[in-house]
């Protein structure tokens, strides 16, 4: 849960949930406030859940591979995170998120801009979005500090990577060693004959 991850770094005052599937919508509102002790609402629309919010996070590709979010939805300053969109065939926010945001962080930047649905109608809607991008390393060491300062509108797109898989995969392994709770391979399992 996304949502659980933003906790741990902010004060969440309020969230809000929109799935096309009603029940999935409302297990999660129910769920976040049960774990979190945080409001949070299942809305109606995608244009309700976020109504007026500070971030915004697009978790999940859409139906028919059309934009789920738009640009002139999304609050002045409301930084977006988009993560579900991340092959050419998919789509989840529109070219006018793309148009808006004036600092974009990818974490596989090439493969952000050249390979996700979103990036490709960006283009060829005649956007320019190139010289606004920049590595998520850069963001990490401090290359881009001067851009973030002066940046109003920020929007992160994420396509994941199997390097990233593997280095956190490695500090949970590390981390379940020293406190004794791995069991080292090869495991005899018992099989019914």
């Amino acid at each position: 849960m996304h949502v659980r991850a933003l906790a741990s770094i902010r004060e969440l005052s309020s969230v809000a949930v929109f799935s096309p599937t009603a029940h999935r919508r409302d297990a999660f509102a129910a769920a976040v406030t049960d774990e979190l002790h945080v409001t949070a609402d299942a809305a109606a629309t995608p244009q309700d859940a976020v109504h007026g919010a500070d971030v915004v996070v697009a978790a999940a590709r859409s139906r028919a591979e059309t934009p789920i979010l738009f640009g002139d939805w999304l609050a002045p300053s409301a930084v977006i995170v988009s993560i579900g969109s991340t092959i050419p065939q998919q789509r989840e926010i529109d070219v006018s998120v793309v148009e808006r945001a004036d600092l974009i962080v990818g974490d596989v930047l090439d493969e952000v801009l050249d390979s996700t649905g979103d990036m490709i109608a960006a283009t060829a809607a005649g956007i320019e979005f190139r010289a606004k991008s920049v590595r998520l390393t850069d963001l990490l060491t401090g290359a881009c500090d001067q851009r973030l300062e002066t940046a109003m509108n920020l929007m992160y797109k994420s396509v994941g990577s199997g390097l990233q898989d593997i280095v956190v995969a490695e500090l949970v392994l590390t981390k379940a060693l020293h406190a004794g709770l791995a069991t080292e391979l090869p495991i005899t399992f018992e099989t019914k004959d």
